[in-house]
Order: structure tokens, then sequence, then C-alpha cells
């Protein structure tokens, strides 16, 4: 069955980018082409039709981002005595639901006198501002479901 041949013409300045596309589509130009036709075309068609371009920080250290075509469903704060997570849901072009989780870094609050003094505490004129929380590092996070259950269910079991 014969291949249908189409030319592109690339700039002198555009040749290094489509070389370097070559070598990391394993010497097949066309398949990095296809490949990233495909992403440009569900990318657009999801903008027309209401959806945005979401990026979040998932991982360790925050450093990998993780890109997707959605729309956000709802947000949701819940806050402890050290902690603040917000999550959020997004609903993908193809139905999929995506719970991204951020957590605050874990800090506590203490009364002059070094004791557990919880939000009243913060608000008490005793507590200085320009003393610095206790914290640690928690990491955001992401995962995808096939549909939605209730609050109480996603609480038991965070990605």
């Amino acid at each position: 069955m014969p291949v249908p041949n189409k030319t592109i013409y690339v700039s002198d300045g555009d040749l290094p980018l489509y070389q370097r596309a070559q070598e990391l589509g394993g010497g097949n130009l066309s398949a990095a082409i296809a490949k990233a036709l495909r992403r440009y075309v569900e990318a657009e068609e999801g903008l027309r039709a209401g959806f945005e371009q979401i990026t979040v920080k998932v991982g360790i250290g925050s450093k990998r981002k993780v890109r997707f075509v959605g729309v956000l469903v709802g947000e949701w704060m819940d806050t402890t005595g050290s902690l603040v997570e917000t999550f959020r849901v997004y609903r993908g072009r193809t139905g999929k639901y995506v719970l991204h989780v951020e957590r605050s870094p874990e800090y506590w609050i203490t009364d002059p006198d070094g004791k557990p003094a919880g939000w009243r505490g913060r608000a008490s004129p005793e507590v200085r501002d320009d003393r610095p929380d206790h914290c640690s590092r928690r990491d955001p996070c992401a995962g995808v479901a096939q549909g939605l259950r209730h609050p109480g269910g996603a609480r038991r079991h965070r990605p």
C-alpha cells in the first residue's frame, strides 16, 4: 500500500529542532511530527470546547509538572491544627477525573510559654507574628479516576 508523501519546508533556524525531533523519535521524523500534531489538535479542540490547559505540580519537591486539558469541577480545603490541604477536582476531555492534592508545610502554633495554642494562639495579641512557625515539607500529588465518590471516601484513600 503506497504511503502518501507531504513536503514540509523548514527554515534554516528551525532545522536543529527538526533534527533533534528526529533523533528523539528514533530516526522517524514523521512519527515525531504526527505525535506533536495529535497533541496540538487535542489541546486546541479542548480549548475551543471550553476546557483549559491545566498544569499542576506533583511529586517530591514539586519539580515535576503534569499538563492536561480539563475544567475545574470543584475545590475544597481542609485544615487541621498543623496543615492545610487543598483538593481540586478536574474533569478531562475524555470524562476522567483528576484529583490534585496540595498540602501546606506542617506548622504548629505555640503561646509565649511554648505550649500548643492552636489557631487562637495565632490570633492572640501575646503571640508575636515575627516568630517563624515550625514546619516540615509536604509534597503535592495527583491521581486520575473514572468517577467520583463521596468526599468521605476520598479522605480515606489519599494518593
